[in-house]
C-alpha cells in the first residue's frame, strides 16, 4: 500500500479489516488485508490532524486537528470532504495565569471517544465531552503550567498518562483531579490494552515498563538507538518498539506475568537477557550490532562472511 505522501496518523478500525492513513494532503482507507483502497478524501485546508480514530461501530472516522476542531467522515459513505462536528468544542477561551492559548501540540480520544484530551505548550492539559461542548476539566499542577507532548489514555479507568517537557511523567484523572508525577525525560508513552501496564521511552534509547497502580517502573530496556514508536500486542505480553527503520518485538518476563496472574513485579530471570536488580526494577542492555554490507559463502562448505 501506497499512500504516495508522508503520513502522521494511522488506525485500524476494531475489527482489524480497514487502515485509515492520514498523510499531508488525503487521507485514504485501506481494506485489509487485500490492501485494496477504498477512499480517497482531500484533508481540510491550512489544518493537521493531531489523533485519529473509528468510531461508532466504525462506521466513521474522526480527527482532532490543530485549528481546534474535530472532524469527521462516513466510511461506507465516503464524500469529498469532512465535516466539523461543533464549532463550539475546543474552542479555550478562559484566562488562566500565566497561560496563553496556542494551537495545541497533541490530543488523544479516549477508548469510546467520548472525551478528547487536549494539550497546549502554554495552556492547561483539558478534556473535553465530544457529544456537547463541554468542559470536563483542566489539569493545573500547583506547580506551574504543563507543555505536554505526548499522553496516552488508560482504556480501563479513563486516566491519562503523559510527558511534559519540562521533564516529567504525570497520571491525571479528569474527573476528581487526583494527579501524579515523577521527574524524568521521557520522549514517547503508551498504555497497555488492559490498563495495567504503560510504556515510555527517552533519547538515550531506553524503554521503560511501568505499573499503572503504583506509578513505578518494573522493567528497563537500554539501547543506544532512538525509539520513535511504541506499542503493546492485543494480549500484553509483548511490545514493540520503532528504532529508524527497524520494529524490534520484546517479551520480558514482566510483561508475561502481569498478563497470566496480574502479578506487576518485576523480571528475576529472563531466558534471552542477562538482569540485573536496580531498585526493584529489572534491567536489560541491548548491544547494537554494526549493519551488514556484504556476504560471501564457501561452495565447498556451510561458512559464510
Amino acid at each position: 500500500m501506497r499512500h504516495g505522501e508522508p503520513i502522521s496518523q494511522l488506525c485500524f478500525n476494531s475489527r482489524c479489516d480497514k487502515l485509515v492513513s492520514y498523510g499531508s494532503q488525503t487521507t485514504k482507507i485501506w481494506a485489509i488485508p487485500s490492501g485494496q483502497l477504498i477512499a480517497n478524501v482531500p484533508n481540510p485546508d491550512g489544518s493537521r490532524a493531531l489523533t485519529i480514530t473509528f468510531t461508532e461501530n466504525d462506521t466513521k472516522i474522526i480527527i482532532g486537528s490543530d485549528d481546534e476542531l474535530l472532524r469527521s467522515i462516513c466510511v461506507d459513505e465516503v464524500e469529498d470532504r469532512w465535516h466539523v462536528m461543533n464549532h463550539r468544542l475546543l474552542q479555550e477561551k478562559d484566562p488562566v495565569d500565566g497561560g496563553v492559548i496556542t494551537p495545541p501540540s497533541c490530543m488523544a480520544f479516549n477508548s469510546n471517544t467520548s472525551r478528547i484530551a487536549v494539550g497546549y505548550s502554554r495552556y492547561p492539559l483539558s478534556v473535553w465531552d465530544t457529544s456537547e461542548p463541554r468542559l470536563i476539566g483542566r489539569c493545573q499542577p500547583t506547580d506551574g503550567l504543563m507543555a505536554v507532548h505526548r499522553m496516552s489514555w488508560n482504556p480501563v479507568s479513563d486516566h491519562l498518562v503523559g510527558l511534559c517537557k519540562t521533564g516529567s511523567v504525570f497520571k491525571w484523572n479528569p474527573l476528581d483531579d487526583e494527579y501524579q508525577e515523577v521527574t524524568m525525560f521521557a520522549h514517547e508513552i503508551q498504555v497497555s490494552p488492559d490498563g495495567k501496564l504503560f510504556l515510555t521511552s527517552d533519547s538515550n534509547g531506553t524503554v521503560k515498563v511501568w505499573s499503572f497502580a503504583f506509578f513505578s517502573a518494573i522493567y528497563q530496556l537500554s539501547s543506544e538507538d532512538l525509539v520513535s514508536g511504541l506499542a503493546f500486542s492485543p494480549n500484553c505480553m509483548r511490545f514493540y518498539d520503532l528504532r529508524w527503520n527497524t520494529i524490534n518485538v520484546w517479551e520480558p518476563n514482566s510483561l508475561i506475568r502481569a498478563s497470566e496472574t496480574g502479578d506487576i513485579a518485576s523480571d528475576t530471570a529472563s531466558d534471552y537477557q542477562t538482569s540485573t536488580s536496580f531498585s526493584h526494577m529489572s534491567e536489560a542492555y541491548v548491544v547494537t550490532n554494526d549493519a551488514i554490507i556484504a556476504m560471501a559463502t564457501a561452495s565447498t562448505s556451510m561458512l559464510f562472511y
